[in-house]
């Protein structure tokens, strides 16, 4: 019988970190893998190498937040506050930095949910999508937390370099797959990306570049319609990008849509 294969995301959430740690660890070399594909995925016994030779290890936000063990019972002794937080009836976890809780939907279903505070000091609460266990929330979390600390101490905080064609397989694993039914149409755009840019730095690709791109695609014959949606992918790959800490801005902001009124004119004749 073949031995299961695990995705980043689901390996992330074992090792009770970020994805983007576990392609950090693959491009360091830190951990085995295994290329399908194209995609990266994870056997269990080069998980467990991983394990004995990562004995204690530091959460993706290390540098923010205190030391987590591959335990989550530990984690909780260490961190959770309030006599109630590790009552078994207890709905509600309050690690001091934030909190994550479950709240039941009209239909009964549970959902995860994290409190925290901004930067300005404006309570935040919000729903995890896609979280099945509470490490899942933690994580997010500990996402949300470390972003705020980066707004609040700019100087302590380094934008993190990633390749393009790097990126990419990581928008298309943990966002694409999760949030979109049609992430293979986004997967086949972004693939004329990665053979226009290349192999350069994300935070590299600049307005000038993007244009240059558009120019390529009308030479190709590309619609200018076509090339619209080019970009729109582009630009939402962009902000998650933001968000995830691979970006400052989105270049795309800075670039022009062609215009599909003649496209519109011809569908009414």
């Amino acid at each position: 019988m073949k031995q299961a294969l695990f995705t980043v995301k689901e390996t992330s959430s074992f090792l009770h970190v970020h994805p983007k740690t576990i392609y950090k660890w693959t491009d360091e070399g830190r951990i085995p893998f295994i290329r399908i594909n194209g995609q990266i995925r994870f056997d269990k016994d080069g998980i467990e190498e991983f394990i004995k030779k990562n004995k204690s290890k530091y959460s993706e936000f290390a540098e923010f937040l205190p030391k987590l063990d591959l335990s989550l019972e530990k984690y909780d002794k260490m961190l959770l506050k309030g006599r109630s937080a590790l009552s078994k009836k207890s709905k509600r976890w309050n690690y001091g930095f934030g909190s994550v809780y479950i709240r039941k939907t009209n239909q009964g279903k549970e959902r995860w949910y994290i409190d925290y505070r901004d930067e300005n000091g404006k309570r935040i609460q919000k729903v995890v999508k896609n979280a099945q266990r509470r490490e899942d929330a933690l994580i997010e979390l500990q996402t949300k937390v470390a972003q705020v600390f980066a707004k609040d101490h700019p100087h302590s905080s380094n934008l993190e370099k990633i390749k393009f064609f790097k990126y990419v397989e990581m928008y298309i694993e943990n966002y694409a797959k999760v949030n979109k039914r049609s992430w293979k149409d986004d997967q086949y755009r972004l693939q004329k990306f990665m053979d226009f840019f290349g192999n350069i730095y994300l935070h590299k690709v600049t307005p000038l570049d993007i244009e240059k791109f558009k120019l390529d695609k009308i030479k190709d014959g590309i619609t200018k319609s076509t090339v619209n949606r080019y970009l729109a992918i582009l630009k939402r790959m962009f902000n998650i990008a933001i968000e995830w800490g691979y970006a400052k801005e989105n270049p795309v902001k800075r670039v022009k849509f062609y215009s599909e009124k003649d496209n519109l004119k011809e569908r009414i004749y």
